[in-house]
């Protein structure tokens, strides 16, 4: 079978979703399948000029680099990587079927030529739709309206968000985690009372919230380490260290060494830190934030508090530090069972759904 994957803007910083994408093209390829990855350079129709001359260079510096102009992910190299000036149905690659990603994607496609086979969208939308007003959320269903492209789901929330739109998915297809690339490295009742939570830079993800909630652990607890990775510009209190954007092993080192990990967004499509955190043996705390709820069950593998509520996030928090029993109980949960979001497995669910559709 002949896949494109068409994904948004091309990113110099570790991206969840593209990562996503980026291991939906390996895992496939390896099964056999003919897979090409499509990365438009701007997303408007006449890029002039200057457009013109940074295309010319980045397809230059492709050509002398290979996948490695991705930086941040080794995307297997059995994937074809094409980069384009602009996404328009007319320039979609021919294939059996063609996967589109963020809702941008539908927007700037229509109209595909014909032999770029069966449309399809892989929808992880809900938290802008969720957040979004009245004129965005139009947009965004316009584009997730399309008749000629069938609909996948990762979460319950997604397909909630597509029915509210008026569009049943044909399919659920959760993200998977690469055991490869995560896993428990540190047993954790040997562990350090560290703290984690991801840095994103999106309102969202509710730092502020995240950050009041700092305030009150370290309030509580001055002898607890408080970490996060990533960017963004959120003002935190003394005592929470930043530790910058991280690589794969660096990812993988940083779950390893919390004994919890947060999860304070307002809304989440699916949840991938939390998902890689329990993988790597932390215990998890997370909002009822919509998509991560799929997978993190209060009391079982994981402590579920309502949303833009730092208290409650700082006393599960505190809950899960001083309860030892309670919090290696939510971790070893949390370990078993990530087994069900492994990437083969999502990788095998995400194949057959391509199949069927295309049949």
């Amino acid at each position: 079978m002949r896949v494109t994957i068409v994904l948004p803007l091309m990113t110099g910083l570790p991206s969840g979703g593209l990562k996503v994408q980026y291991e939906n093209a390996g895992a496939l390829a390896a099964r056999g399948h003919e897979v090409t990855v499509v990365h438009p350079m701007s997303d408007f129709r006449m890029i002039g000029v200057r457009g013109t001359w940074r295309y010319a260079r980045l397809l230059a510096r492709h050509r002398r680099v290979g996948h490695g102009i991705i930086g941040w992910f080794d995307l297997n190299p059995a994937v074809k990587l094409r980069l384009l000036p602009f996404l328009a149905g007319y320039l979609l690659p021919a294939a059996d079927v063609t996967v589109l990603t963020a809702w941008q994607t539908a927007e700037w496609t229509m109209r595909p030529r014909r032999a770029a086979g069966r449309m399809v969208q892989v929808v992880y939308d809900y938290e802008f739709w969720m957040s979004a007003r009245s004129e965005f959320k139009a947009r965004v269903a316009r584009a997730l309206s399309r008749p000629d492209v069938a609909l996948f789901s990762p979460s319950s929330a997604v397909t909630e968000m597509l029915r509210e739109i008026g569009r049943e998915p044909v399919a659920h297809t959760p993200p998977g985690i690469d055991n490869d690339r995560f896993g428990c490295d540190v047993a954790p009742d040997e562990r350090a009372r560290v703290v984690g939570f991801a840095l994103r830079p999106y309102p969202q993800k509710a730092m502020s919230v995240m950050a009041e909630a700092c305030e009150l652990i370290l309030g509580s607890r001055p002898d607890v380490a408080v970490r996060c990775y990533g960017a963004g510009d959120t003002e935190f209190p003394p005592g929470v260290e930043r530790v910058g954007v991280v690589d794969g092993p660096g990812l993988r080192a940083f779950y390893n060494s919390c004994r919890v990990f947060v999860l304070p967004s307002d809304y989440e499509g699916w949840g991938l830190p939390a998902a890689e955190a329990m993988t790597c043996g932390a215990a998890l705390v997370t909002t009822a934030n919509g998509g991560a709820e799929d997978f993190a069950v209060d009391g079982a593998n994981a402590l579920v508090v309502p949303r833009r509520d730092p208290a409650a996030i700082a006393k599960a928090v505190l809950r899960l530090l001083e309860d030892d029993d309670l919090r290696l109980r939510i971790s070893s949960a949390g370990l078993r069972d990530s087994a069900k979001w492994a990437l083969p497995r999502a990788a095998s669910t995400f194949e057959q759904a391509l199949l069927a559709t295309v049949a």
